[in-house]
């Protein structure tokens, strides 16, 4: 069902099922999966895909120009999955250079005023809530938690089943199944977490393990890494520990 009071682009792809509320825009290279529900006030428009079973929330903005300097009015994109949940007046910004694209999976949870901007890469059940800012080119993995009024600095990576505590801001890599607090900092592991993902108490109390020997060893990071790496481990270590490696931009820690 479409609202009269929606403006849509006749070029616009919007499976036949999709409901559009008042006052929507759907601009002309917009494409929207089965499913979906729009609700009143949102803006859709530049080269945008919208998969299937998503709901966007009242006065939504997605696929419009980045909020980058560096941005020439070239053809970029927003590419969502299926089953998020974007709620009200939640900001989704398309690439900035020609062909690059700002990149959602699925059943993603973004909460009202939440902010992502150009070229990110999130992955799947991820939740970022109330006026949370991810900057550019930030990568975020699945499971994620990203609390209200977070602030993540441009090209910053966020691990796998990682949390953001409330107002806390990084600009340094947060390690997967590792609690962000204030700025920079680890405060432990995300153990909650990983129970309700259903990780089991023998690879919980590893992670444990290779957190306290990584970040409280008397060896440089990269040698205690490298020490680690050369073991036989479970893959949850396993992706810790590369993580960890690949960082460049450095890597939150503990404070004591």
């Amino acid at each position: 069902m479409i609202h009269p009071t929606a403006v849509i682009n006749p070029k616009a792809k919007i499976a036949s099922d999709v409901e559009v509320g008042p006052y929507v825009i759907i601009g002309s290279d917009v494409s929207i999966g089965t499913g979906t529900k729009i609700s009143s006030h949102a803006v859709i428009t530049g080269f945008t895909e919208i998969g299937c079973n998503n709901q966007i929330g009242v006065g939504a903005v997605i696929g419009l120009e980045p909020q980058d300097l560096a941005y020439q009015n070239e053809k970029s994109f927003v590419k969502i999955g299926n089953s998020n949940n974007i709620r009200e007046y939640v900001q989704i910004h398309r690439g900035t250079k020609e062909g690059s694209s700002t990149i959602i999976g699925d059943h993603n949870f973004f909460l009202g005023f939440s902010h992502v901007a150009h070229n990110c890469k999130l992955g799947s059940h991820i939740i970022v809530a109330n006026g949370a800012l991810l900057a550019g080119y930030v990568e975020v993995e699945d499971y994620a938690f990203i609390s209200g009024l977070c602030l993540v600095h441009q090209f910053t990576r966020i691990g796998e089943s990682a949390m953001m505590r409330g107002g806390s801001r990084i600009s340094l890599d947060l390690p997967p199944y590792c609690i962000a607090d204030d700025a920079n900092t680890i405060r432990g592991i995300n153990t909650i977490g990983l129970e309700r993902r259903g990780f089991s108490k023998i690879v919980v109390r590893e992670i444990k393990k290779n957190y306290k020997e990584i970040f409280y060893s008397s060896k440089p990071l990269a040698e205690s890494i490298k020490d680690r790496l050369a073991q036989e481990s479970p893959k949850e270590i396993l992706h810790f520990l590369e993580f960890i490696k690949a960082a460049e931009r450095g890597i939150c820690r503990p404070t004591t």
